[in-house]
C-alpha cells in the first residue's frame, strides 16, 4: 500500500512540473530549446507512435473531429497570409507560421491530458486548474525570492538563458521570474486568478477554500510587482465572486467563506510585517510602488494612471487607408530579421498588429480560432455554469488583454484538453480484400 502511494506521490510530482516546464518556458543550459517546445516535441511524438501502433496492428484508429477542425482553421489563417504577403508584396511570414505553433501547443495539451488520465482516470476540469494555480504560486514565490535575495537570482538566473531583455536595470523596481517576466508573466497570473473562483463550488471543506484564498492573495499581490496586467485577471475573478447567484456561481456559503478569508488572511500576516528587517522592507516597498502605481497616483493627483498607460495612448494609431482595414500591410515586425527594432508602425496593442499584418479579415479569424479552442476545451466540464462562465471569462480576458498587448491563450486553453476526449471519428485501414469479404458476408446474412 505504502509502495503504491509513494508511487502516486511521485507521479504527482512529476506531473505538476510537465505542468511548470510548460507554462514557464525554461531554455536549460546545454538544451537544444525551451521546456515548452520540448514538452510538445514528447506529446507529438507520443501521438504519432500511437497511430502508427494501431495501423501496424490494423485496429481502427480514432480521430477527434474537433481536432481536424482546429487544424484546418489554422492552415486557412496560414494561407490567408500567404495571400496577404503576396498582395502586399512583403515577406514577412509570421502568422504563416502560425499552425505549428497551434500543433506545437496541441502537442503539450496532449501529453498533458495523458498524465491527468493515468492519475485521475479522467480529465476534470479542477484537477487541471488547480495544477495550474499551483505552477503560478510557485513561480510567483520563485519571483519574489529572486526579489530579495541576490543568490537566488543568481542560481535562477544562471540555469535560464531565456533571460529578458533590459531584464537587470527592470529588476531594480519589479519581480522578474524564472522564465516569466513582464506582460508576459501578467497574462499567467491573470488567467489562474480567473480559475480560482471556478473553483470555489469543487470545494470539499474550509481547508481548501483557505488555501485558494492565500494563492488568491498570493498571485494577486506578487502578480501585480511583475506585471500590471495581473490586475485585469483579479477585477474578472472578483467579478465571478460578486455575480448573483441566478448568473454566477451557486455556492453562496463557499463563496462567503473565500471573502472572509481574503479579509482574515491579511490581518494575521500583518503583524509579521513589523518584524522584518528595514532594508527589506524599503525592497518591498519598491515593488510595491510598482505594482500599485495606478492607486499611489490616485491618492497623490487624484488620476487612475500608471506610465505605461500614457505610453499605450501613444500606440493607439489606426490605419488611413481601407485596403489596411481589410486585409492589413503584410507585416509584423519593422524588421523581420531583427524583432529589437520594433513592431510595425511602432505599436505594441495586441488588437493594431493584428489588424496591421492581416486586417479585420485576418484578425476575425484569429480570434475565432482562439473562442473555438477555448470552446472545445471546456466543453467537458461537467458543471454547466462553470463551464459557461469559465468560457466567456477567459475569452472576455483574451479580447480585453489585445487592447494592451498582443495575447494568444492557446497555449493555456489546450491543458485541459477537452477536443481531445469528444466526437471522434474512425478511419479504417483494412486492404480492399478484407472490406470486400465483409461486404459479402453483410449481403449474406441480410
Amino acid at each position: 500500500m505504502w509502495h503504491l502511494l509513494k508511487n502516486r506521490f511521485l507521479e504527482k510530482i512529476i506531473t505538476f512540473f510537465i505542468f511548470f516546464f510548460y507554462i514557464y518556458s525554461v531554455l536549460f543550459p546545454g538544451f537544444p530549446s525551451g521546456t515548452r517546445v520540448l514538452i510538445s516535441g514528447i506529446g507529438l511524438v507520443l501521438l504519432l507512435l500511437n497511430f502508427l501502433i494501431e495501423v501496424i496492428l490494423k485496429k481502427p484508429v480514432y480521430l477527434s473531429k474537433n481536432l481536424i477542425k482546429i487544424i484546418f482553421l489554422c492552415f486557412f489563417i496560414a494561407i490567408f497570409s500567404v495571400l496577404i504577403v503576396f498582395i502586399r508584396h512583403t515577406k514577412d511570414l509570421e502568422f504563416v507560421k502560425y499552425p505549428f505553433f497551434v500543433i506545437q501547443w496541441l502537442g503539450g495539451g496532449y501529453l498533458i491530458t495523458l498524465m491527468i488520465r493515468r492519475l485521475y482516470g479522467e480529465v476534470k476540469f479542477q484537477n487541471v486548474s488547480a495544477y495550474i494555480i499551483a505552477s503560478v504560486l510557485l513561480q510567483v514565490i520563485i519571483a519574489f525570492l529572486m526579489f530579495i535575495s541576490p543568490p537566488v537570482h543568481d542560481l535562477f538566473t544562471s540555469i535560464n538563458l531565456n533571460d529578458p531583455p533590459t531584464g537587470e536595470a527592470f529588476r531594480e523596481f519589479r519581480l522578474v521570474g524564472f522564465a516569466s517576466y513582464y506582460f508576459g508573466a501578467g497574462i499567467i497570473c491573470g488567467y489562474s486568478l480567473i480559475l480560482i473562483p471556478l473553483l470555489i463550488p469543487y470545494c470539499e471543506n474550509k481547508g481548501q477554500i483557505r488555501l485558494l484564498s492565500f494563492s488568491f492573495l498570493l498571485i494577486l499581490l506578487l502578480g501585480m510587482m511583475m506585471s500590471r496586467t495581473t490586475m485585469i485577471g483579479g477585477a474578472i475573478a472578483f467579478l465571478l465572486l460578486i455575480l448573483p447567484s441566478r448568473f454566477g456561481l451557486k455556492s453562496s456559503l463557499k463563496v462567503r467563506a473565500f471573502f472572509s478569508y481574503i479579509i482574515i488572511i491579511p490581518l494575521v500576516v500583518m503583524p509579521v510585517f513589523f518584524l522584518l528587517d528595514e532594508k527589506l522592507i524599503d525592497t518591498l516597498r519598491i515593488a510595491s510602488e510598482f505594482g500599485f502605481e495606478m492607486f499611489y497616483n490616485y491618492f497623490d493627483e487624484g488620476s487612475l494612471t500608471t506610465s505605461s498607460t500614457e505610453q499605450m495612448k501613444e500606440m493607439y494609431k489606426l490605419p488611413d487607408n481601407t485596403i489596411t482595414y481589410l486585409i492589413g500591410d503584410g507585416i509584423f515586425y519593422n524588421n523581420q530579421m531583427n524583432d529589437a527594432e520594433g513592431y510595425y508602425m511602432g505599436t505594441d496593442i495586441g488588437f493594431l498588429r493584428l489588424l496591421y499584418y492581416f486586417g479585420i479579415i485576418g484578425s476575425l479569424l484569429f480570434f475565432l480560432l482562439q473562442f473555438v479552442i477555448l470552446y472545445k476545451s471546456g466543453s467537458y466540464i461537467i458543471n454547466k455554469r462553470v463551464k459557461v462562465l469559465f468560457i466567456i471569462s477567459v475569452f472576455i480576458y483574451m479580447l480585453l488583454l489585445n487592447f494592451k498587448g498582443l495575447t494568444d491563450l492557446i497555449f493555456l486553453n489546450v491543458l485541459f484538453g477537452g477536443f481531445w476526449l469528444t466526437q471522434k471519428f474512425k478511419i479504417s485501414f483494412k486492404n480492399r480484400q478484407l472490406a470486400n469479404a465483409e461486404c459479402r458476408n453483410l449481403l449474406r446474412n441480410e
